[in-house]
């Protein structure tokens, strides 16, 4: 499989975005929302409000 996505660690490691996910976590969605957008951190899964899920379904 092509990897297209990479991140660099502060350490200089580069490793693809498909090895962060299979070693740490599942991704649900993936979505656009720019880049350097804190907003998308801002809270941890226990903190999101109700209607959390209805927003994904919004178009930007």
């Amino acid at each position: 499989m092509a990897r297209a996505l990479y991140y660099c660690s502060p350490g200089g490691r580069q490793c693809s975005l498909t090895e962060l996910i299979d070693e740490y976590t599942t991704i649900t969605f993936v979505r656009g929302c720019g880049a350097n957008n804190d907003s998308i951190i801002a809270c941890s899964a226990g903190e999101r409000p109700d209607n959390f899920s209805a927003n994904l379904n919004e178009t930007r």
